[in-house]
């Protein structure tokens, strides 16, 4: 696998009985890429999710990340790799400011609980969610509750935590752009978005990799069934 390819996959499938929720997929991410997938409600799309984060195993089909093969991984060893995902219902803590959501995933991940220590002497943390929240745009509702948040700026705030386990791939479940700025990740060459969409290329084949190119060409394609579907 090239140097350049973060993600792999082959032939990934996954059935449940006799219906293929996921067929034949083969996919390439390379590094720095901002991907999407587009396709029908029951395409496919986040069970595709579900097998590239460990959140299920395939049936048949391998997975390669950062040229290690994945396939049938556990969804924490995945994450520990560098993988982060988001969920299609929206899972942040409500009780919590929006900096404290953040401020939580940052300590969590850069190191080990103490639960003795105050949170006041965490000053490197802190800074880092401040940080976090200003790439997000949600630095001026750092000290809302995140229950007091509208429904878009909850999907922000997930993806601020998200990005506080510093990822080399994220996977985010969302219908838009995560940042302001559309360019914004692929700027910082660092994270990729794999995000499954209703309106952005490139869409999924049929067994046979992903289709690219403009959305418009594909819901009359020959190589795209039903107008996108992974199956």
């Amino acid at each position: 696998m090239p140097d350049d390819v973060l993600l792999r996959t082959e032939q990934l499938t996954r059935a449940f009985g006799s219906l293929l929720a996921v067929d034949r997929v083969d996919v390439s991410v390379r590094r720095g890429e901002l991907r999407s997938i587009i396709g029908p409600n029951g395409a496919g799309k986040t069970t595709f999710f579900r097998l590239i984060s460990g959140e299920m195993p395939p049936s048949r089909g391998r997975i390669w990340f950062d040229g290690r093969d994945i396939t049938g991984m556990p969804q924490y060893a995945v994450a520990r790799l560098g993988v982060a995902k988001s969920y299609q219902i929206t899972n942040v803590f409500p009780h919590l400011t929006v900096l404290e959501n953040v401020r939580v995933a940052v300590q969590g991940h850069a190191r080990a609980y103490d639960f003795w220590s105050k949170a006041a002497r965490l000053s490197d943390v802190r800074t880092r969610a401040e940080m976090l929240l200003e790439r997000i745009g949600l630095g001026p509702r750092a000290t809302s509750l995140a229950a007091h948040l509208s429904h878009g700026e909850k999907r922000h705030l997930e993806i601020g935590i998200a990005l506080a386990t510093d990822p080399a791939l994220l996977l985010p479940r969302a219908g838009r752009r995560p940042y302001g700025d559309p360019g914004r990740a692929q700027d910082e060459g660092r994270h990729e978005d794999l995000g499954p969409h209703h309106g952005a290329a490139p869409g999924p084949g049929a067994g046979r990799g992903l289709a690219g190119g403009d959305p418009r060409q594909h819901p009359r394609s020959a190589d795209v069934p039903g107008g996108g579907a992974l199956t």
